[in-house]
């Protein structure tokens, strides 16, 4: 069994990367936002109350998501579920910095809704790298994306240097910008998944259809 494990690890740690990469990218961008999304809600609700309940409202969403994400796993794969998970987040995330910009209320809570899909998304990262190794390697495998995902936190907060990358995007607004911001690290997040392959024991079911469109399906739906 040691020779197995030994043999078959350093592959596992090759496919870990992108998950590791995405959990830091995806933390970084809910620590760069969320110091200022409650002051974002605040400014376009112009009420504290408000404001508290838009922004309790992407943590809502981020449970409703938990099942129909569930559901496409099982159905599809864990690598499309999580996909989706992060392009809703990365939408409503751009959609957010758009909404502070016009201050619009309805917008902010559209983006707050779609960014629970990436925290729903960013859970099911657990499940995934636990699939990838063996038994015995899982609770180090879930320690390694937990720090990834911590040190995503601490860094999140700490980007202000990419603050004229946020205006260029954005334009002035403060928030807008920071929301600019954490969209692009979204969009980082959200292509460094596609590398994301499936363990050697979970091969595609479908892999005699050789057709060019059905390759590119496959490439994206594993």
């Amino acid at each position: 069994m040691r020779g197995v494990e030994n043999s078959i690890n350093p592959l596992n740690r090759l496919r870990e990367w992108p998950l590791l990469v995405s959990q830091f990218l995806g933390s970084a961008a809910a620590g760069a936002a969320l110091s200022i999304g409650i002051l974002l809600a605040e400014q376009v609700t112009e009420s504290e109350s408000w404001a508290t309940v838009i922004r309790a409202s992407g943590w809502l969403a981020a449970a409703v998501f938990a099942r129909p994400l569930n559901e496409l796993a099982v159905r599809r794969s864990r690598r499309f579920a999580m996909l989706t998970g992060w392009i809703l987040a990365t939408a409503g995330t751009a959609l957010i910095s758009f909404a502070a910009s016009l201050n619009s209320t309805p917008l902010t809570v559209a983006g707050m809704t779609a960014t629970g899909a990436g925290a729903a998304a960013m859970l099911q990262a657990r499940f995934a790298i636990a699939e990838m190794v063996l038994p015995q390697q899982r609770a180090a495998a879930i320690v390694r994306l937990t720090w990834a995902g911590a040190l995503g936190s601490i860094a999140g907060p700490s980007l202000g240097f990419l603050s004229p990358l946020g205006r260029l995007l954005a334009g002035a607004n403060e928030h807008s910008s920071s929301y600019a911001v954490a969209a692009v690290l979204m969009v980082v997040g959200t292509l460094t998944l596609l590398a994301l392959r499936p363990p050697p024991d979970q091969p595609d079911s479908n892999r005699q259809n050789t057709s060019a469109a059905s390759r590119l399906w496959r490439t994206l739906a594993f």
